[in-house]
């Protein structure tokens, strides 16, 4: 397992969490989406923070999202069961085909880890990018994910 680049700086949220970022990434926000992207979106990493969860684990909350997809080509690539910061979580990979209505157009891949906190809070870090070079993006969450702290 690698580490973090030099690079990278700290970046901490107004939601209560921080993580470790590639220089030029920005905060977007939609609503209750909190985003991180260099390039406008094209390529993102998407922080979700349910403070009263509806599901008893991360595991059977993925499951159920998945229900709802409506994306073009849909595949789970992997769905499991797993330990994040040692705490009970799920990671979630699957690709699709985007149309004219997405940020790009063509096949887009995404990995979601999603836990529940010791504090009962289930955060969700999910990251978009486009299919090809996915090796460098699942490198760029990975470290991520290495550098991701609660409060």
């Amino acid at each position: 397992m690698g580490g973090i680049p030099a690079d990278w700086r700290r970046v901490k949220d107004p939601e209560g969490f921080s993580l470790m970022l590639p220089p030029g990434w920005k905060r977007q926000t939609d609503g209750n989406q909190i985003d991180y992207t260099p390039d406008g979106g094209r390529r993102f990493l998407r922080i979700g923070v349910d403070r009263k969860p509806q599901y008893e684990t991360a595991y059977l909350h993925l499951l159920a999202l998945e229900k709802t997809l409506r994306l073009p080509e849909y595949r789970r690539l992997h769905l499991n069961s797993n330990t994040f910061r040692d705490q009970p979580g799920a990671l979630w990979e699957f690709s699709w085909q985007a149309g004219a209505n997405d940020t790009t157009r063509g096949p887009r891949r995404a990995i979601e880890q999603t836990y529940l906190s010791r504090d009962g809070v289930e955060y969700a870090i999910y990251m978009s990018a486009p299919a090809d070079n996915w090796d460098a993006t699942r490198e760029q969450f990975d470290a991520m994910l290495r550098g991701w702290r609660e409060g």
